[in-house]
């Protein structure tokens, strides 16, 4: 039955998209790093609300038990996202940021590693971020490097085919065939971190993800 579902995904080019960086964090929510230091692009009101969220509802009153069957729960994810790979069916590169602790851009890289230990190649992990997502929004000038295509590129010190991080060893980057150097980005980088420490408290009323929309614990399920 299993292998039918498969098969027609793949005959369909189905695509889907795991989001792994969104169920490491409900399924193992002991296993995310609070302290990551990429951390201090967000607002201080943005990482209190992590911390809440992740005290207050993935964490609060787990049993030993249900922490165990969650975290097989994660492997089996694993399992199934590298038998939909080596039966065909296209996935996406994707995060469902929202999420505690899942950052935008950097939840990217993050993902590709996941997807990397679900055992997917690198070339299928490159494919999932690049190609497949231009198939499906129908953008054929992306998607590869070709010669006519539009020029969004990222040039890496090392092979991400040797080990899928070293997509985070960016040497430069071109935005529609615009030259972004290392200092361009770092000063852009450190402009964020400016923005964040100056952010003001209405920040932290952002909405959460789709199945935790609020902050107040008395509203999630």
């Amino acid at each position: 039955m299993v292998a039918r579902v498969f098969d027609r995904l793949a005959r369909n080019q189905t695509r889907l998209t795991p989001t792994l960086t969104n169920h490491r964090v409900v399924d193992t929510p002991s296993s995310v790093r609070t302290d990551d230091p990429r951390h201090r692009y967000f607002p201080a009101q943005i990482r209190q609300l992590w911390e809440m969220t992740m005290r207050e509802v993935y964490l609060k009153d787990r049993p030993a038990e249900q922490a165990a069957s969650r975290r097989e729960l994660f492997e089996r994810r694993l399992r199934l996202v590298a038998e939909l790979d080596r039966a065909g069916v296209p996935l996406l590169a994707g995060t469902d940021t929202g999420t505690s602790y899942v950052m935008p851009g950097f939840g990217l890289h993050d993902e590709l590693e996941l997807l990397s230990q679900a055992g997917l190649s690198g070339m299928s992990i490159l494919r999932a971020a690049t190609l497949e997502p231009a198939r499906q929004l129908g953008l054929r000038d992306h998607g590869t490097v070709e010669r006519g295509k539009v020029a969004d590129l990222v040039l890496l010190d090392a092979d991400p085919l040797r080990d899928i991080r070293n997509t985070t060893r960016i040497g430069a980057v071109f935005v529609r065939g615009r030259l972004i150097d290392r200092a361009q980005r770092q000063r852009m980088l450190d402009d964020v971190i400016t923005a964040a420490r100056e952010a003001v408290p209405a920040a932290a009323r952002v909405a959460g993800c789709a199945c935790h929309p609020s902050a107040s614990p008395a509203l999630h399920h």
